[in-house]
């Protein structure tokens, strides 16, 4: 049963690499930067994550390692939408994301057992703006804002390499959280086309998780006025625990993606 709790939480491990926070971070506006105006200005943005895993997660008295690489992930997603958007009027902004992704992972841990596991998530995260400072280049805003994260599990092992065998063990949970958090971005106009953005989140608080910190450094560049590429490098971290259940690990790898101005 620990092979199937391991293949169960390296699952929850990657599921988590999108959530919180962790996701509004790519909401980043490479448009060019402009003076606090009046009206509604809105985007759009579409994203994939290519992230690495490193850490430890707990099950009961079972304490099992986490450790996934980038190139294997697109492997165990079933199906998945990840949307991303931001309105701003003036001074003010409001970001938020929405990710459903469904995650199939199998495994043969010796030739007489086949252990499968399904994982349905969602997660989103809402954070209110304000701009602190801003000129010609230079834009930066705080942040305050929850990330919330819902998780459904569902797993069994069989008797044989592959199924239908006889199925020897099954388990199912769901786990859920809200962390709080605060943070820091900044955006700079590098010229026509390019653009700089970043920052820095932290939260938890033993609210939810004890820990949780979020940073992000990116480049984009503006195709059109409605339209632009980004990429980035994100690392995020969180240790997370209730009763029987602990999530400590980072979540680090570059992400693409494009954003629509309006």
């Amino acid at each position: 049963m620990n092979c199937l709790m391991t293949s169960t939480l390296l699952a929850l491990a990657f599921s988590h690499a999108s959530m919180a926070g962790e996701a509004d971070a790519f909401q980043e506006p490479v448009a060019p930067v402009s003076s606090p105006s009046d009206d509604w200005e809105f985007k759009f943005s579409m994203y994939g994550p290519i992230v690495g895993l490193d850490g430890t997660t707990r099950v009961g008295a079972a304490i099992l390692p986490v450790d996934i690489g980038f190139d294997d992930i697109w492997d165990n997603m079933d199906a998945g939408i990840v949307l991303a958007g931001e309105a701003r009027k003036g001074k003010w902004s409001l970001t938020g994301d929405l990710i459903w992704l469904k995650l199939s992972v199998a495994s043969t841990p010796t030739p007489t057992t086949y252990i499968g596991t399904t994982i349905e998530q969602t997660v989103g995260s809402l954070a209110l703006g304000y701009e602190i400072y801003e000129d010609e280049r230079w834009t930066v805003d705080f942040l305050a804002g929850g990330a919330y994260t819902g998780l459904d599990v569902s797993g069994d092992v069989t008797a044989a390499p592959t199924p239908p065998a006889s199925r020897t063990g099954f388990i199912s949970g769901s786990q859920d959280w809200v962390d709080p958090f605060v943070g820091v971005r900044f955006r700079y106009r590098a010229g026509d086309h390019w653009r700089l953005f970043g920052r820095f989140d932290y939260g938890g608080w033993g609210v939810a998780s004890d820990t949780y910190l979020q940073a992000m450094l990116g480049v984009g560049y503006q195709f059109t006025d409605t339209v632009g590429l980004f990429a980035a490098y994100r690392y995020l971290t969180v240790d997370y625990s209730d009763g029987p259940f602990a999530y400590d690990v980072d979540t680090k790898g570059p992400q693409v993606g494009l954003v629509f101005s309006f």
